[in-house]
């Protein structure tokens, strides 16, 4: 029906949903103080500090808040400018049809990976799941850097897509580790305010490199080079 038909479509279907639900089921928030509650579940030692929600100041002067905020940021860099320039980057080599394939294959594992990862992380530390996840997909893009075959084209995408999801789940999994639940949302808050930000001038940056190299290949490099640097900041920090 026509692109622009498409998402008018789509918005209408949104508000149809979400605008009752918000009315019917999203109150105003309670007037306890979120952070009496015991980290239940939890195996991990806290900090004595972590008993109550911190301040700000006190966040951001710590060495963990940084190997939080700095790798998810630098990953979400690399990861929103691929996705976002995916198609025009591997169309010429795999084709529309291809690469349109390849799109799908990463959203679906893109869900897999979150179910998976829902299913086992509370067995391994936190911060060494992120950077295995960042690996992946730096291999995933040299993968892509390497070759125009199809099969191999999307495998790195379906390799990629497994750990898109999980940028997103992981980042409080740590922070409720390393900082305890009653300071869950203020770190969250001040952590997603970096990570976002810079993750939203991935396509620019991806953009900015592609004009001026002439293609693709530069960009590729350089989401790989960020994606490693996360992988080690993030790991750096109680092994």
């Amino acid at each position: 029906v026509g692109f622009r038909a498409a998402m008018l479509s789509t918005t209408a279907i949104m508000v149809g949903i979400l605008g009752p639900v918000l009315f019917a089921w999203i109150g105003r928030p309670s007037s306890e103080n979120p952070g009496e509650g015991r980290n239940v579940g939890s195996t991990q030692p806290q900090d004595p500090s972590a008993s109550s929600a911190a301040s700000r100041a006190s966040i951001v002067r710590r060495l963990a808040f940084w190997t939080i905020s700095i790798p998810f940021a630098l990953a979400l860099l690399a990861q929103v400018g691929f996705i976002v320039h995916q198609i025009p980057m591997l169309e010429p080599n795999v084709g529309r049809s291809n690469v349109g394939f390849a799109v799908s294959l990463m959203t679906f594992m893109a869900i897999a990976g979150r179910f998976a990862l829902g299913l086992v992380v509370d067995r391994f530390n936190p911060r060494l799941v992120t950077a295995a996840s960042l690996v992946s997909q730096a291999a995933a893009l040299l993968m892509i850097l390497q070759t125009d075959s199809v099969p191999v084209v999307l495998a790195a995408c379906a390799i990629f897509g497994f750990s898109i999801g999980n940028l997103i789940t992981l980042p409080p999994l740590i922070i409720d580790r390393e900082f305890g639940a009653a300071s869950l949302a203020i770190v969250m808050g001040l952590s997603n305010a970096i990570s976002g930000t810079v993750g939203a001038l991935g396509p620019a940056l991806i953009g900015v490199i592609r004009g001026w190299s002439g293609d693709y290949s530069v960009a590729l490099a350089v989401c790989i080079a960020l994606e490693l640097v996360a992988a080690a900041l993030v790991i750096e920090w109680r092994l």
